[in-house]
């Protein structure tokens, strides 16, 4: 069955996105919300300039990658012990920095209280 196949992929899925600042959308008006300057950065907003859900100081990948990856867990009511990831970039980050953020994220997942193989990492 398609559609349920399509629904059961669908539910598995989980993002968190990060950034140190905000997209503006054509039309729109500029937005303030979170400048470079600010020395912030914004968990959990949408990819459309939708608001996150908390703005913290800028923080290295080792405390961040917790913090992600701890709201992204709780979509599920079980952790699965085999999981795709993605490390998406939308242009702001240098490919050094998604290897870093990369493997970060391998090791997270494969030890406790994860423990899941990946199957496959994309890095985009």
């Amino acid at each position: 069955d398609v559609v349920g196949t399509a629904q059961r992929v669908a539910d598995g899925v989980a993002t968190f996105g990060v950034s140190l600042s905000v997209c503006n959308i054509p039309g729109n008006d500029i937005s303030d919300r979170l400048l470079p300057t600010d020395g912030k950065m914004e968990l959990g907003l949408g990819i459309h300039g939708e608001a996150g859900l908390e703005t913290v100081d800028i923080m290295q990948v080792e405390e961040l990658l917790p913090k992600m990856l701890k709201h992204i867990a709780e979509k599920w009511d079980k952790m699965p012990t085999r999981v795709v990831a993605m490390v998406n970039n939308l242009g702001g980050t240098t490919a050094m920095e998604m290897f870093v953020i990369a493997k970060g994220v391998a090791k997270a997942l494969g030890a406790p209280p994860y423990s899941c193989a990946i199957d496959r990492m994309y890095i985009a």
